[in-house]
């Protein structure tokens, strides 16, 4: 689940970036939820301010809703979006600018309610760097174990080399620009804290063209080990190229799923489309015992799935057992009426009553 903050603007390209590389099985396939806002200020800061930095006294008049929006998210939207939907236990929260702060408060004060975070050039200048001063006793916390977040920081424009080498803070403008360099000096602090996190400073994107290769980046970062299952590992999953005994290649594809489990937090199956091209595949060569292993192993963890029957069923085609191809075939009907297995299933009762005739 990806809970995307400013959706109105945010939500097309990183729904286009999930849809091209869940495709390529380097990233899980996933519900995106775009979160609009009808007052951003209101919402997206954390503490109320009279006037601050790029903020005049009409502007922060509404600040400090971030925490009845917060209560919001966890009360409200994200029960009725899993009682509507068939979620995974695994929720990632992106923000961008104010978001970027909203999103580092609820890793800081409510790490429980996402798994995984992506500040993107976060505004952690917001009342006087109030959350960066706060980072280093909450970091000292060991709640964060099993989390992960991901910054990425805009310094296109902006003076990256004189500022931060020389620790100058003689202007508002400067001491802003140097909380998020201060608040990732703080995440190296805590390396106890159990925080899977990794900062970039994008050179040449400036802060309204950085959500963009950040959010992308955030999104490899959090599933950095689902990259294994990609089609382009094909040493592993091509049996054309493979060194692999079929075995092996079952037996690898496992143990990819069990290390991407751990990284999630939760159980992820081998890719049910993959194991039946590498059973078809076997099917084709006419290596049945590996295509029966590997039809076998989308039974076990699809048990409900059309296509694990029908599979079963081309199995036993082909291994001349008509009998237990009809049943295989039977019960895909009854899951779903596909029309191309109603015709095999036909197909081998017109036999066995051709047979019988004679």
């Amino acid at each position: 689940m990806l809970y995307v903050l400013d959706g109105e603007t945010q939500f097309q390209s990183t729904a286009t970036m999930l849809e091209q590389l869940s495709g390529q099985r380097v990233l899980p396939e996933a519900i995106i939820v775009a979160v609009h806002n009808t007052d951003r200020i209101r919402d997206l800061t954390p503490t109320h301010i009279e006037s601050g930095l790029y903020m005049d006294r009409r502007g922060a008049a509404t600040s400090g809703g971030g925490e009845a929006f917060t209560r919001f998210l966890q009360q409200e939207l994200i029960p009725r979006i899993d009682s509507t939907y068939a979620t995974a236990p695994y929720r990632m929260l992106i923000g961008t600018s104010l978001g970027g702060l909203f999103v580092v408060n609820t890793l800081l004060h409510h790490p429980d309610l996402f798994q995984s975070y992506v500040a993107i050039d976060p505004s952690l200048w917001w009342d006087d760097t109030k959350l960066v001063r706060e980072a280093g006793s909450l970091l000292a916390q060991p709640k964060f174990a099993g989390k992960t977040l991901y910054l990425p920081v805009a310094t296109a424009f902006k003076e990256v080399g004189d500022t931060v080498a020389a620790g100058t803070r003689n202007t508002v403008e400067r001491r802003a620009f140097l909380a998020v360099p201060d608040f990732i000096a703080e995440l190296k602090k805590h390396p106890a804290s159990g925080l899977r996190w990794s900062a970039k400073y994008y050179r040449t994107e400036g802060h309204n063209s950085v959500p963009l290769p950040g959010t992308y980046d955030g999104l490899r970062h959090a599933f950095s080990a689902h990259n294994r299952l990609s089609i382009d590992n094909v040493a592993l999953l091509e049996p054309a190229v493979s060194k692999l005994s079929p075995r092996a290649i079952q037996d690898s594809l496992v143990a990819v799923c069990q290390v991407v489990s751990r990284q999630l937090g939760y159980t992820v199956r081998p890719p049910e489309a993959l194991v039946n091209r590498l059973g078809y595949t076997y099917l084709g060569r006419k290596d049945l015992a590996a295509a029966r292993a590997f039809f076998q192993l989308n039974q076990q963890n699809y048990p409900d799935s059309f296509n694990v029957y029908d599979a079963l069923g081309d199995y036993y085609s082909a291994l001349g057992d008509k009998k237990s191809a009809a049943r295989e075939f039977s019960k895909a009907l009854t899951i779903y009426k596909y029309p191309d297995t109603r015709q095999k299933l036909q197909a081998l009762q017109t036999k066995a009553v051709g047979k019988a005739g004679r």
